[in-house]
This record gives C-alpha cells, structure tokens and sequence, in this order.
C-alpha cells in the first residue's frame, strides 16, 4: 500500500516483512522502544485508543 499504518505492532518479523514494499509506514505504539519504530517513517508514542481518533480526524 502507499501508506501502511502500524497499531500496536510491537515489530514482529512477519508484520515487517509484510510490510516492506509500503510506500510510507506510519506506526502506533505504546512502548517507545518498539522495534517497528525502526522501520517507521513516521512514529508516534502513545496508546491507540488516544491516537487513532485524532488520526481519524487529521485524515479527513
């Protein structure tokens, strides 16, 4: 996809080779030593349940 959004994935390999052709990876996570923020193009610390209605939001 041109953008793959990350929520909660700790960075397992099976979501990082998924997702290794995405144009732009945004990724979610509450732990900011997360290995997916490694992969990240845009990375943001904090719970989802916070974070995903303000992205909602920014995206419409």
């Amino acid at each position: 996809p041109k953008v793959y959004v990350a929520i909660g994935i700790f960075g397992a390999i099976q979501h990082i080779y998924g997702m290794k052709e995405s144009g732009k990876i945004v990724a979610v996570d509450h732990n900011p030593k997360a290995s997916i923020f490694h992969h990240a193009d845009f990375g943001i610390v904090g719970e989802y349940e916070d974070i995903v209605p303000e992205l909602i939001e920014r995206v419409k």
